[in-house]
């Protein structure tokens, strides 16, 4: 019911901003496409205050890997300020390989909270290191880590306008424009 509503909704909008007409054809088209075929998006997994987020959010991945196939990865946060993140233009397994094989213990009690992402490239270059997220940045109050699920509408002009502005940008990615745009923010409170 909600994926119908969900799709009704985003057809009115469609056909406000005159995308389709009213046309009762265009219309049974849209809808009848939306909800035949499953729409391919990136996956976003996430854990707070957990005894193991590790444990909680890599079973999650693997159960989603099938909204990614173009990269995976991770971050986990400890309460003593501890960070992982791992990141791999491959699938969640090579993704748990490399986090292990940096030295991390599965059964590591003291990680509490994370981001996981299992990314299916729909911008940028589909399968590049660079475009795995999540994506860290450094914010003046300390680290932010984004993952995100679906396209930016507007990521050809906020990528032109970011580097009309001197941003350096070092991925291809949509999701990129979010947090640079929240660094030149220049605030604490990015609500």
């Amino acid at each position: 019911i909600l994926r119908t509503l969900f799709k009704t909704a985003a057809l009115k909008i469609l056909v406000k901003c005159g995308v389709f007409d009213d046309d009762p054809k265009s219309v049974y088209s849209f809808t009848h496409c939306c909800l035949k075929t499953e729409v391919k998006m990136c996956a976003v997994a996430g854990a707070i205050n957990v005894q193991n987020a590790y444990n909680v959010i890599i079973p999650m991945l693997h159960a989603l890997q099938y909204r990614g196939e173009n990269g995976s990865g991770l971050a986990l946060a400890s309460y003593d300020g501890k960070l992982i993140h791992e990141r791999t233009e491959h699938l969640v397994p090579d993704l748990v390989t490399k986090i292990i094989g940096s030295g991390f213990r599965p059964n590591d009690h003291q990680y509490y909270c994370g981001i996981g992402h299992n990314r299916y490239g729909t911008s940028g270059d589909k399968r590049s290191i660079d475009n795995a997220q999540p994506f860290r940045f450094e914010m003046p109050w300390g680290w932010l880590f984004l993952s995100h699920n679906g396209d930016s509408p507007f990521a050809v002009e906020d990528r032109k306008t970011l580097m009309e502005q001197g941003v350096a940008l070092s991925t291809t990615s949509d999701s990129e424009t979010i947090l640079q745009q929240m660094g030149l923010a220049k605030t604490n409170d990015l609500l």
